[in-house]
């Protein structure tokens, strides 16, 4: 007789899986006896003891055991068969999620990099913008110059406004200033007060078109940076206790040489090189050099 499975030997016993041997054997013979074909006249009755009998042997000779041996293994191989499907399927997520993010990344950079980019060129058609205005307007005044002079009206935060008069029409204009400190300056490095008058050279065809030479101020505006200057030079020297200085001797030696700049120069000594780099050159001493020094040192 074919082998039946477990659960249908059992059954057959009127048993279930669960059952002690002690139950097989009892619940066996009970129904061998009612089954047995020499006390049961029933047509079926061999073939039910027959059943009866395979189920029992099949039972008692532990064949049962070997089958739950087999299916425990083929359940672990599928147990571990499916954990390999699922780590290789995690560990594919995660390359595809690696490869997404990389994908991610790069694209950020890419974004980033064209804002910056245009950031860039932003900040610099800014920073162009003037310098090319100032180059054409000198183009079209040095074709056609005169001169007059103008006057600083209205000193605010990094700009001022100034007024000039040609042929009796007035003008306006106005100019980006440097912040150092508390003061404005401005391309000479001078510190600019209302008031303070410069060169200005025009279109005499059109006057609107002009610019200012902060390094030519007119003879009263000059006068007042050259005694402003001195006040400094006898204030730093006094401060750093040098010898006794002609100011006024120092005054026009370094106009004569530097120009305004060299007095944007004084006036800027103790300034610090990152607030104004433009006019700070170090110690007064060293500023003024060994040489003026002595052909300025009072008698």
């Amino acid at each position: 007789m074919k082998n039946k499975s477990r659960s249908a030997c059992y059954a057959v016993l009127g048993l279930t899986v669960n059952a002690s041997m002690d139950e097989v054997r009892r619940a066996y013979r009970k129904l061998a006896k009612k089954h047995h074909p020499d006390v049961n006249p029933s047509v079926d009755s061999a073939r039910v003891f027959q059943e009866i009998q395979s189920a029992y042997e099949q039972i008692s000779s532990g064949t049962f055991a070997a089958s739950s041996q087999r299916v425990e293994n083929d359940s672990a191989r599928q147990a571990k068969a499916e954990a390999e499907r699922k780590r290789r399927q995690r560990a594919e997520y995660l390359r595809k999620k690696e490869r997404m993010d990389e994908r991610a990344k790069r694209k950020q950079a890419r974004e980033i990099l064209v804002f910056g980019t245009a950031i860039l060129l932003l900040a610099g058609i800014n920073l162009a913008a003037p310098k090319v205005r100032e180059w054409y307007v000198h183009r079209a005044v040095v074709q056609d110059p005169d001169t007059t002079l103008c006057t600083l009206s209205i000193i605010t935060y990094r700009e001022g406004n100034y007024r000039y008069q040609v042929d009796g029409t007035s003008y306006w204009g106005e100019v980006r200033l440097r912040k150092v400190g508390d003061r404005m300056v401005a391309s000479s490095g001078l510190p600019l007060r209302a008031e303070n008058q410069f060169s200005l050279v025009y279109k005499r065809s059109d006057p609107e078109k002009h610019f200012v030479l902060f390094d030519r101020p007119s003879a009263q505006t000059l006068m007042t940076y050259a005694a402003q200057t001195a006040d400094e030079i006898d204030r730093l020297q006094q401060e750093e206790m040098l010898p006794p200085l002609a100011s006024d001797c120092l005054v026009w030696r370094i106009y004569q040489e530097r120009g305004v700049g060299g007095w944007a120069d004084i006036h800027f000594a103790e300034t610090s090189w990152l607030d104004n780099i433009e006019n700070n050159r170090g110690t007064f001493k060293r500023l003024i050099g060994s040489q003026l020094l002595e052909q300025c040192t009072a008698r």
